[in-house]
């Protein structure tokens, strides 16, 4: 069975049966990419990495499943023990080979980190063997068996914290094994409300669908995981999920920027666009404003130069003194048109005590308009 794995080789590695996974695996011939895994061999093409993020990654995955997989090695999951042995094998070998096949090594850890990332499949027969082995006569559902759901349950919570705990500790984004994590948690007090009112068959509903949740918030961590790992050395891109149309009903001018960002992997969500068109209107505001500023500073500046001859500034000094107060004054009152003037005007008599600014405005023939 040969199967490539192009960039996501971590990813697509996960969704693969365990079985082909856990095998004893062995690099055949010289060749650094071909692995050959139980009757098959596996053609892995191993994206641009160095050897040391590729030990990274292996390392982080083990650190997040590895409590995980003694969990489930304590209640006798034969797979969890023989996937964790293999994995380390890989790790040891890739760690043996790291000076004088790097090449090959890099596959190792690789190889190693999926077969860590495997871990959260093994808590399903541990359910299995808890409700096996708490099942009333002829095989009934009891009180009994609700409750070594939920105890079980409470344990597996309690390591999937840790390892939320630690990815958060690296950088990582949790935010979607925590709403699984939410999800499991108000199922599990359903089941707890429905066995104290008696109702033990819907209560071992609850109880299981909150155990296979916090298997899925799990699932969903490792995940993410590797996916983040890859995205952050550049390897994958995360595309964007924007509904169908919505560029479109945008501003023409915005329109082309936003498709190029996403194209480039900057903008990535709803969220994202919303905040390119905040930032896009904040820009149009204080477009507005300046030419307002301006405006204003220019008729105070051509005002003053009509009506008195003996000001120390003139021309361009002129205008960048009347500019200056017009932004002062706007900036601690919000002002704007007429009253932006008005407040500059008495501004301006303030630093120009010699003359009577109102009385000099009032009296001369100045018609002032500000656009908008």
């Amino acid at each position: 069975m040969d199967v490539r794995i192009l960039g996501l080789i971590a990813l697509v590695a996960l969704l693969l049966p365990t079985a082909s996974l856990v095998v004893p695996v062995a690099v055949a011939g010289d060749s650094d990419e071909v692995v050959e895994a139980g009757e098959g061999t596996v053609n892995i093409t191993v994206p641009v990495l160095s050897f040391e993020d590729a030990l990274n990654l292996a390392y982080t995955v083990r650190n997040l499943t590895y409590e995980l997989f003694q969990w489930e090695i304590s209640r006798n999951v034969t797979a969890a023990n023989v996937t964790l042995t293999v994995g380390d094998r890989f790790l040891a070998r890739a760690l043996e080979l790291k000076d004088n096949a790097t090449r090959k090594a890099t596959v190792f850890a690789v190889v190693a980190a999926i077969h860590y990332g495997h871990a959260p499949a093994f808590a399903h027969p541990v359910l299995a063997r808890v409700v096996k082995g708490s099942l009333g006569e002829n095989g009934t559902v009891t009180a009994d068996t609700v409750n070594a759901v939920l105890s079980a349950s409470s344990e597996l919570k309690s390591i999937l914290l840790n390892a939320v705990g630690y990815a958060e500790s690296k950088g990582y984004n949790t935010t979607l094994a925590e709403a699984w994590i939410a999800r499991g948690d108000n199922a599990t007090a359903t089941a707890q409300q429905l066995l104290a009112a008696g109702n033990v068959t819907a209560g071992f509903r609850h109880a299981v669908a909150g155990y296979r949740m916090y298997v899925k918030a799990y699932s969903v961590l490792v995940k993410t995981v590797f996916a983040q790992f890859l995205r952050d050395l550049g390897i994958v891109r995360a595309k964007a999920f924007l509904p169908p149309g919505l560029i479109d009903k945008l501003p023409v001018e915005l329109r082309s920027e936003l498709k190029a960002r996403i194209e480039k992997g900057e903008v990535k969500s709803i969220r994202d666009v919303v905040g390119e068109v905040r930032k896009e209107i904040q820009l149009r505001a204080e477009e507005r404003r300046e030419r307002e500023y301006r405006q204003v500073a220019s008729i105070m500046a051509a005002a003053l130069a009509k009506l008195s001859r003996s000001l120390p500034l003139h021309g361009r000094q002129l205008y960048d003194f009347c500019y200056d107060i017009v932004r002062d004054v706007a900036s601690r009152t919000n002002a704007t048109g007429l009253q932006l003037l008005q407040l500059s005007l008495q501004e301006l008599q303030g630093k120009l005590s010699n003359l009577n600014i109102q009385q000099e405005f009032q009296s001369s023939v100045v018609k002032i308009r500000v656009k908008h």
